[in-house]
């Protein structure tokens, strides 16, 4: 008997001492999945604010006290038999700016943002745009209207909030979502309809190109989605270039939920829209290569490459950042072509800065198959390689100050698509400008 008894105290001495780092782990998890340490930091603080705790009165308790959030029953040797970790531990591990006092906290402020109005673009029709202007004008007519333009700061903070995001940035997410029109969001959740967002975003603003893509899907996509693309067009259009990758984002669960065959056809549908022209713009690139990211399992080996083995990868990705990145209106006002080199050249140099080799910018910025093969292979890069050139690609986009909405979608564009998804970029108190040179 004396035996038994002892084997009962120590099995349910380790079995509680797995129960508490198991609790460590569902915490992490928690976080790691919603990306907002308040959600089980702050159910934490609630119930440590509460005089009963999560105290369960009934039978059996201890048979299923593992599964509560917090401790529900009360043992002799209570540090020893604990089921979960004290709760100030466990609230200090996930908010560490916690001041310990058990306060129920106030939910996220609520953001009001109306809909995006502006009027029809004056872009006049005619040949593609430049890298520039592809990413900054593509699909959305007048983007440049409504943009706010960051300060150099937002990027970094973005960076420093990967994977803890905090009620700034949920205030952003709702102020995003009130923004979005009421129709692209409820067809951003269904499969049909959410692949006739991502056409919608793909389709030209020049009239003869539209009808010339829109006749070669017709051919290939199923009817109904077809007939979706029809009625979201018109509201893709004017789509401000700022709400472009929240609502992509969106779209993704439902586009995830596709079976292999249908992800293959979406597939086929919007590689026949970007291909209609001969050419692929800098937004098509963007926008396929995330959605692929997404769609499709990566087996491109492990992450054990340094910078210096991606050195010319790593000049091919951020000379089109540094492309990208010239303002509307520069490329007129920089006749020359060494004056547009040279702007160039001061991204690159600020880029470089964060890197262990010295940068030139490409003479084919514009191959969008280059572009993607440097992509596949800098996924590849170790975890703090990667955190180093997201470093660059930030410097690269902030050196002139500040950061324009395309800039900034671009950015988190290709951070995720580097495995490294990036919280979207605070205005803070930055001055929201009434419209931007085109």
């Amino acid at each position: 008997m004396l035996i038994g008894y002892a084997g009962t105290f120590f099995g349910n001495l380790m079995k509680s001492a797995v129960s508490r780092q198991r609790e460590y782990l569902a915490d992490a998890a928690a976080v790691q999945y919603t990306r907002n340490p308040q959600g089980i930091g702050g159910a934490l603080v609630k119930i440590g604010a509460n005089a009963k705790g999560s105290a369960l009165a009934a039978p059996q308790t201890a048979e299923f006290s593992h599964l509560l959030f917090s401790q529900g029953i009360k043992q002799g040797f209570s540090r020893f038999m604990a089921t979960h970790p004290p709760l100030k531990t466990r609230i200090q591990r996930v908010m560490p700016s916690w001041d310990g006092q058990f306060v129920a906290l106030s939910p996220a402020p609520r953001v009001s943002t109306e809909p995006d109005h502006a009027p029809q673009s004056t872009l006049r029709p005619g040949g593609r745009p430049s890298v520039r202007a592809s990413l900054e004008n593509a699909g959305v007519p007048h983007a440049g209207r409504m943009a706010t333009v960051l300060s150099a700061a937002s990027v970094q903070m973005a960076i420093g909030a990967m994977g803890q995001p905090d009620q700034r940035h949920v205030a952003q997410a709702q102020a995003v979502l009130s923004a979005l029109p009421a129709a692209l969001k409820a067809a951003a959740h269904e499969p049909y309809t959410a692949r006739a967002l991502i056409y919608a975003m793909l389709l030209s603003e020049n009239d003869g190109q539209r009808q010339h893509q829109l006749a070669a899907l017709e051919s290939i996509a199923l009817p109904d989605v077809f007939t979706e693309l029809h009625t979201l067009m018109a509201q893709v259009a004017r789509l401000n270039v700022q709400l472009r990758l929240p609502l992509i984002e969106l779209a993704l669960p439902a586009l995830t939920s596709l079976t292999t065959e249908q992800a293959q056809h979406f597939r086929l549908c919007m590689e026949r829209l970007i291909h209609s022209d001969g050419h692929v713009s800098l937004f098509e690139w963007t926008l396929y290569q995330l959605l692929l990211s997404h769609l499709s399992e990566h087996h491109g080996g492990a992450e054990n490459l340094t910078l210096q083995a991606c050195e010319r990868e790593c000049q091919r990705l951020l000379s089109v950042l540094a492309a990208a990145g010239l303002a509307p209106g520069l490329e007129s006002v920089l006749e020359s072509v060494q004056e547009r080199a040279g702007e160039m050249a001061r991204a690159l140099h600020a880029a470089q800065q964060a890197l262990p080799f010295e940068l030139a910018a490409v003479d084919d910025a514009d191959d969008m198959q280059a572009l993607s093969l440097a992509v596949e292979r800098l996924r590849r890069l170790k975890p703090l390689q990667k955190s180093l050139l997201l470093q660059s690609m930030a410097r690269c986009i902030e050196h002139d100050g500040h950061i324009r909405p395309a800039e900034a979608e671009l950015f988190r564009a290709i951070a995720d698509m580097l495995g490294c998804p990036v919280p979207p970029l605070l205005g803070g108190g930055i001055e929201e400008k009434a419209a931007l040179t085109e």
